[in-house]
């Protein structure tokens, strides 16, 4: 009866925490915990973060990370989310060496945007012998770098893995197939992005399709992504818009440019239509 009773305070408790009501989840988790149930600290720590209690958070992430490493994890998302960098480095790394696969993907990233590629590379090819979404997510973001440190060629079987759990990977994927002259192959790629409602998939067909002579067909595609707050679909369509059009297009540009778009700020300054800004 008793690990029912704790049982049924974390289900009350997670469901409160899904519906946006923290302070009422952190009184059943509390409850929970003082029964016994240390496991539920890592619920607890997630609502205490999600009101910004941080100090408090980050304590039962440290107290839970004793039995639970996805504690470890976020209490490293939580060091990240306030810029402590190097101090989530060291979370990260200690679970990274013991086997947890996420914390490696993250410590990849933290080491690329610091300047260190190769440590990064590393990482995360150590990521990808499990056939799972981290490892997949792993390869697209490795062929990503790839490609753009000029090493298409090692890239690509990479981007091919990882396409469908690393959206940038699909457009890497589908503009060497263009490249190629296998345009039949790559316009599907980006075809079947559209369709999984992925923007840079969008705005890189639109693009093409716009550049063949298919514009009408280009702003049906990127009006929806516009109209949902992509900036660079907004300036595209702005773009693409005949004169005839003119009142529709200085809308789109106005979007574009408040929605932080420089290309269009910079049209409007200059009183310019502007050219694609394909990402």
């Amino acid at each position: 009866m008793r690990s029912k009773h704790i049982a049924k305070l974390v289900d009350l408790g997670n469901a409160e925490a899904a519906a946006g009501n923290h302070a009422r989840a952190i009184a059943l988790f509390s409850q929970a915990i003082d029964a016994g149930a240390r496991w539920a600290k890592i619920n607890l720590g997630n609502s205490y973060e999600a009101m910004g209690r941080v100090a408090e958070a980050r304590r039962e992430f440290e107290e839970a990370w004793e039995f639970d490493d996805d504690a470890g994890f976020n209490l490293a998302k939580s060091l990240l989310s306030s810029g402590e960098v190097e101090r989530a480095a060291a979370v990260l790394d200690q679970l990274s060496k013991a086997g947890y696969r996420k914390a490696a993907y993250e410590l990849a990233w933290i080491n690329y945007e610091a300047g260190k590629a190769l440590e990064a590379e590393s990482l995360l090819r150590g990521v990808l012998a499990e056939q799972d979404f981290v490892g997949d997510l792993a390869a697209g973001v490795l062929g990503h770098w790839l490609v753009s440190s000029g090493r298409s060629d090692q890239a690509r079987p990479l981007l091919k893995r990882g396409r469908d759990s690393y959206d940038t990977a699909r457009v890497d994927f589908a503009r060497l197939l263009l490249s190629e002259g296998h345009v039949a192959q790559g316009l599907k790629e980006l075809r079947r992005g559209a369709r999984r409602s992925e923007a840079n998939s969008i705005i890189v067909l639109a693009n093409y399709l716009a550049r063949h002579h298919a514009v009408d067909r280009a702003i049906d595609l990127l009006r929806p992504l516009a109209d949902s707050g992509d900036a660079y679909a907004a300036y595209n369509v702005a773009a693409y818009l005949s004169d005839e059009k003119s009142e529709l297009a200085s809308h789109y540009m106005r979007l574009a440019a408040s929605l932080g778009d420089e290309w269009a700020r910079q049209s409007l300054r200059e009183g310019t239509r502007g050219a694609d800004s394909t990402p």
